[in-house]
């Protein structure tokens, strides 16, 4: 690599460069703002009288090219189309005689060596010296008046322009001008063969917009490839990348990490988790592209609202989705819209899913349930509705399952509580995107004859209308009697006293009456469904609102269903939170897995959760988190140290570095935030799914009390001849009990339900495909398999997702019936240590 200040104009004249924009860059996008700075600067080099301006970096990679040199513009394509820009534009004002100079036909011969080779190069007559990207290169090649008319919507077009108008009212001479440019210089940083552009380009601080996180992600998939293979995918998967998202390729690419990663990185911090996420992949670029180009076109399905060959209900229903705008929403979506295109989903299938999400957002709406949530639960629930399938189930019985076993932040409110905040709400003041979504489904509901509320009320043809206006008159105060001011405070912006209209100026602070039979515009004569009630009413005070009141919440129970389903995983979901929900109380809250970046980990406490995360930390920091050890600055982290005796219970992580393992929840989750911060790692990719804590509350149901009562009984048993169950006590929480007897990918289940007695094998793999390959291994040694544990088994692989387990049951069992307990532990005591050591042999690098 070689860097030295060069004068730019000189530079490019005076050498056989061809300085070629590549495919990666993003098309020329400065602006008027950018170009005025850049005339400023040339104004103030003249009026001061300096010798120079500094106009930031040039970085080329040199690639030989028959007689002439192709450089490669790694970074500085913006500056140097600008200033060829301001030259062609000095040139064309000369040449029409709109400007004149003494030295004019010198200037216009000089710009022009700035544009074209000499005569006695050998190179095509049409070969410049400046070579811009696909998108620009039609309209730069108009410009020089070499094609068309120029498009005058174009960013070159519009600078030109610009410049034309400043050069024209300029105080200095073009010859000035002139002298001006050609004192523009730069750092002119040429790489050679062992340099890698990628990295230069990232450490450059120049001047100019600041690139995307797409942009970034495009020249990193790019750019270090030969010039020919660039513009190859660039042609085969990038345009259509851009095509399929309109541009929107930073929010695309937010959407594939956080399906692939589990958790939604931040926009600004997309391209570095991108390149993380390609490392640790291993796919190739032209893959990552390919599977990039895969969610791009489903990501345009969402933003069109589906094919059009779809049932106008499931359009309409993804369309008032859309209008909701939760872009948390968007990744769960997109694995939706994959999954109806490899069949495993109908348009029914779509078009249930959809009405659940619409409920789930509504209620959670209404009931102020904070949102924030919703950007853990989102990336990961297909990936958890995989988890939970077993046998032939279908998927939105699992999704609906999988949504309505979510608690705390994340539940799904019930009825009681829906119908109760919806009459109590505020609506009026509600987000415009929830307010306008709830009156369009109240008119529209599921006819097929629906009004335009969407666009009437974008267009303000519509407006949200007080029944009872919010400044009352004298009319109104006697028609709500003595308690007015209290019924007007308490139902002003409630539900029940709102409605739809095209009339609101013309109604107003009317009456009721007045109202009702305003001419084509009153209640009366409404086509509006809202409002046929009202036609019929011939007063309005508190009895005629909680009438209204009764009779909207009823239609919004019918609108928002519940939903219901007869699903039941054999793995039960647990509660979630993250590393960034500071203000959630984890007392009395055992984590019963987490997950960090994607990956699953089963933990017994959170002395486990805490020493697991400390080591996937060090293998990804180990430099830095020696340095914190080392460091003599007060960090406030005192967690880690050289010394295991200064430690209560130290855990060797590495050769000379311990972990204080004891403390408080509390205190080790506060010392993880910390170190994330510290290390820059986004707390929200750290998710712990938490037991349940019925038995904190004492709000057990008589199930959950027999589960306990039942492993109280048969643990201390079943422990003493299986070690892997050594560590677990009685739950309330479910009906198995689940553990890793000590190979990963595998889990063993005890089961005991109200109609059998059930161990089973399952298989838990990072990927469906990884789940299915692993029973397809053991598949033919069934025989075998079966011989030595002594009866036949029930063997189940779930084609359509990632479930696939062993399984062997007694049936006649109930766990309710305290007769049945021994029978129950003596089958889970025969016959759950045989399963594991039949299958045992079979599994490789055990």
């Amino acid at each position: 690599m070689k860097a030295s200040a060069i004068y730019l104009i000189p530079f490019v004249c005076n050498s056989l460069r061809q300085f070629v924009v590549p495919v990666y860059q993003r098309p020329y996008s400065w602006t008027v703002k950018q170009c005025a700075q850049l005339f400023d600067d040339l104004e103030s080099l003249l009026s001061e009288g300096r010798s120079s301006h500094f106009f930031g970096s040039l970085v080329i990679k040199d690639n030989s090219n028959g007689p002439f040199i192709e450089s490669e513009v790694i970074d500085g394509q913006q500056r140097l189309t600008t200033v060829s820009l301001l030259l062609l534009t000095l040139r064309n004002l000369l040449k029409q005689g709109v400007l004149n100079a003494l030295d004019k036909q010198e200037i216009i011969e000089n710009i022009g060596k700035f544009f074209y080779f000499p005569n006695d190069v050998q190179v095509p007559k049409d070969t410049l010296r400046l070579c811009l990207g696909v998108a620009d290169r039609p309209h730069w090649m108009n410009l020089l008046g070499l094609g068309g008319e120029p498009a005058p919507t174009s960013p070159l077009a519009q600078n030109q322009a610009f410049f034309a108008e400043r050069l024209c009212r300029s105080p200095f001479s073009p010859s000035q001008l002139y002298e001006a440019i050609r004192k523009l210089e730069v750092i002119c940083v040429t790489l050679g063969g062992g340099d890698d552009p990628q990295l230069i380009f990232e450490s450059l601080n120049a001047t100019g917009l600041a690139l995307t996180e797409g942009d970034k992600v495009r020249n990193f998939l790019l750019m270090s490839l030969p010039p020919h293979e660039q513009e190859r995918l660039h042609a085969r998967h990038w345009t259509a990348i851009e095509r399929y998202t309109k541009g929107a390729v930073s929010e695309l690419i937010r959407d594939f990490l956080s399906i692939k990663r589990q958790f939604t990185p931040r926009l600004d911090a997309v391209y570095a988790t991108f390149k993380q996420f390609t490392a640790e992949s291993g796919l190739g670029r032209e893959a990552l592209l390919q599977e990039l180009e895969r969610y791009a076109k489903w990501f345009e399905q969402y933003q069109a609202c589906g094919l059009r060959e779809w049932p106008s209900p499931l359009r309409a229903s993804l369309y008032r989705l859309r209008r909701l705008d939760v872009a948390a929403l968007r990744p769960f979506v997109l694995e939706v819209l994959r999954h109806h295109e490899e069949g495993m989903l109908t348009v029914d299938d779509l078009l249930a899913i959809f009405k659940v999400l619409e409920s789930y957002l509504l209620r959670r709406a209404i009931c102020e349930v904070p949102t924030a949530a919703l950007n853990k639960l989102f990336p990961t629930l297909d990936e958890d509705i995989a988890h939970l399938s077993h046998g032939d189930v279908k998927y939105v019985d699992v999704f609906t399952y999988a949504l309505r076993a979510k608690q705390g932040s994340l539940r799904f409110p019930g009825d009681e509580e829906f119908r109760t905040d919806l009459a109590a709400r505020q609506v009026y003041k509600m987000n415009k995107a929830y307010r306008n979504y709830l009156f369009e489904r109240f008119e529209n509901g599921d006819y097929k004859e629906t009004q335009h509320v969407y666009e009437c009320l974008d267009q303000r043809d519509y407006s949200i209308e007080h029944i009872m206006p919010q400044h009352l008159t004298q009319a109104w105060r006697e028609a709500l009697g003595p308690q007015c001011e209290e019924i007007h405070a308490t139902w002003l912006h409630r539900l029940a006293n709102l409605t739809l209209t095209g009339y609101n100026p013309e109604l107003s602070n009317a009456t009721f009456l007045e109202k009702r039979d305003y001419p084509k515009g009153g209640f009366h004569d409404s086509n509006l469904h809202l409002n046929k009630t009202l036609a019929d009413l011939d007063h309005w005070d508190e009895s005629t609102l909680q009438a209204r009141e009764k009779e909207l919440c009823d239609r919004a129970l019918e609108l928002w269903p519940l939903p219901e389903t007869d699903f039941h995983p054999i793995e039960r979901q647990w509660d979630t939170c993250s590393l960034a929900d500071e203000t959630l109380s984890l007392t009395n809250r055992k984590p019963a897995r987490y997950r960090f970046y994607g990956d699953d980990f089963a933990v017994k406490d959170w002395t486990a959760v805490f020493v697991g995360v400390m080591r996937a930390l060090l293998d990804k920091h180990r430099t830095a988190l020696h340095a914190l050890v080392e460091s003599t600055e007060d960090h406030g982290f005192a967690w880690l140290s050289r010394i295991p005796n200064e430690f209560r219970a130290p855990e060797k992580l590495e050769e000379g570095l311990f972990l204080e393992k004891h403390g408080s929840t509390d205190q080790r989750l506060s010392c993880l935030r910390a170190l994330f911060e510290h290390l820059e790692e986004d707390p929200d990719s750290l998710v712990f799914y938490l037991q349940n804590s019925a038995h904190a509350t004492g709000d057990q149901k008589p199930f959950e009390q027999e589960c306990y009562a039942y492993w109280a009984f048969a643990l201390p048993t079943l422990q003493a001849q299986c070690p892997w169950l050594s560590n677990r006590n009685p739950t309330y929480n479910s009906h198995f009990m689940t553990r890793r007897p000590g190979v990963r990918g595998y889990e063993l289940h005890y089961v005991a339900t109200v109609s059998s007695a059930k161990v089973l094998l399952t298989i838990w793999m990072k990927t469906a495909a990884d789940n299915k390959a692993a029973f397809d291994r053991l598949i033919p040694h069934r025989q075998a398999i079966e011989e030595a544990f002594g009866t036949q088994l029930v063997w189940e692989r779930y084609n359509q997702g990632r479930s696939a387990w062993i399984e062997y049951k007694q049936t006649g069992l109930n766990v309710r019936n305290h007769d049945d307990w021994p029978l129950i532990r003596a089958f889970h005591e025969q016959w759950g240590k045989r399963l594991w050591e039949a299958v045992l042999p079979f599994i490789p690098h055990t």
